[in-house]
């Protein structure tokens, strides 16, 4: 085999980058795979940060690190966008954070801890309609017990994840954190939603009223498989006002500024359940 040959072949080709003779990054090319390593240095030569690029943009894992060499972050990307599960630590190595990405945006629990490793506080995050929103949260003290006044979020519980056909299932909605803490009340809003919790057919959605903080839905199928709940729970207020006060608040007009009427306030947590059916 000829010398050009020979390095033809070679699955990796190292570029080294520098503007004086200290390194400020690495870059490594992997001809097989089409990724470009790329490790970066502090100014003391140890490693600040190393990652995958792909056409240039960030494709795969990267690491970043402290001065001392422990790790201060990890993450996933995918064609430059954020896509899999971020971490992040505090210099003693315990876990700060812990947040999943989609496309680039939160989604599903995230989670943040103090310094000693407690957990201080949880995030749900949702494919809503054409983005991704907060939905979920849950704040807990420094003994890792929930504070309700700042968390909000709700349990689901059932009579079991797997029934035979013929058998229902009971879904129990219990609104554990109210958003309007003693005034809350709830209600259930079921089917008609696609998964990203649009609302596509008003006339399939069922709407349970809720006994306090809780609300109960039963679903009798019919065919065997998998099957799929979706919905939000409406976490409201119902509030006497007069007409004069609608009027300041809402800008409507009013005929009798004296009338004294109702009005409603709204927060919704959206969910998905599944079971199957055997």
């Amino acid at each position: 085999m000829n010398l050009p040959s020979m390095f033809r072949f070679l699955p990796f080709l190292l570029l080294l980058v520098a503007c004086n003779s200290n390194r400020e990054f690495d870059e490594r090319y992997n001809s097989e795979t089409g990724l470009t390593e790329r490790i970066e240095y502090y100014p003391d030569g140890k490693v600040r940060a190393r990652g995958f690029f792909k056409e240039g943009k960030e494709h795969g894992e990267f690491t970043h690190y402290y001065e001392s060499g422990s790790i201060e972050e990890t993450s996933v990307y995918r064609n430059g966008v954020l896509d899999g599960v971020y971490k992040a630590f505090y210099p003693n190595g315990k876990q700060k954070e812990k947040t999943y990405y989609s496309e680039g945006m939160p989604a599903g629990w995230g989670y943040e801890y103090r310094e000693n490793g407690k957990k201080q506080a949880a995030y749900e995050y949702i494919r809503f309609k054409d983005d991704y929103i907060g939905n979920q949260r849950i704040r807990y003290d420094e003994s890792e017990k929930i504070i309700a006044d700042s968390s909000h979020y709700m349990t689901v519980s059932s009579n079991g994840d797997t029934i035979s056909l013929g058998e229902e299932i009971r879904l129990h909605f219990k609104l554990e954190a109210p958003f309007y803490g003693s005034k809350s009340q709830v209600r259930l809003h079921i089917g008609g939603f696609d998964e990203t919790y649009r609302l596509i057919n008003p006339a399939a959605t069922d709407t349970v009223n809720g006994d306090g903080l809780t609300a109960e839905f039963v679903v009798l199928p019919k065919k065997k498989g998998k099957h799929v709940v979706q919905g939000r729970l409406e976490d409201y207020k119902v509030e006497q006002i007069s007409a004069e006060e609608a009027k300041k608040r809402f800008k409507v007009e009013v005929e009798n500024p004296e009338e004294i009427g109702n009005v409603t306030e709204s927060v919704y947590i959206y969910f998905t359940r599944e079971f199957y059916v055997r």
